[in-house]
């Protein structure tokens, strides 16, 4: 996300003659930084970049006491790309699709551990 800000936001920067200051403030799967925006005074001038199909929809169920609700607290203004999200899991799984997946999830219920990369 920071190589992208930076992309994004020169070409920002260009376009109303300001300088834009990227404060990259990573953590917690981006919680940290994206709850200063959500805190923050609502100036037009504090944004944040975060990907709604990773960290930011997953937050609002991995950490349900968090301070903020992107949904609430938030307001979309761009969508500038796309992108893309894998389910991978070991060959000796005996699973094919992310249906036999979750199945075998529910039948073993806390003895399957799930990695988030991202």
């Amino acid at each position: 996300m920071d190589i992208a800000a930076r992309i994004i936001f020169e070409r920002v920067s260009q376009t109303i003659g300001q300088p834009v200051l990227i404060d990259n403030r990573p953590g917690a799967g981006g919680t940290i930084g994206t709850e200063q925006v959500a805190k923050a005074a609502p100036d037009g001038y504090t944004l944040v970049l975060g990907d709604p199909m990773t960290s930011l929809s997953a937050n609002v169920s991995l950490m349900p006491s968090s301070s903020f609700n992107p949904l609430k607290d938030l307001v979309p203004v761009v969508n500038f790309g796309s992108t893309g999200v894998a389910v991978i899991v070991t060959p000796s799984l005996p699973v094919k699709t992310l249906d036999e997946f979750c199945q075998l999830c529910e039948e073993q219920t806390g003895t399957i551990a799930v990695w988030i990369n991202g």
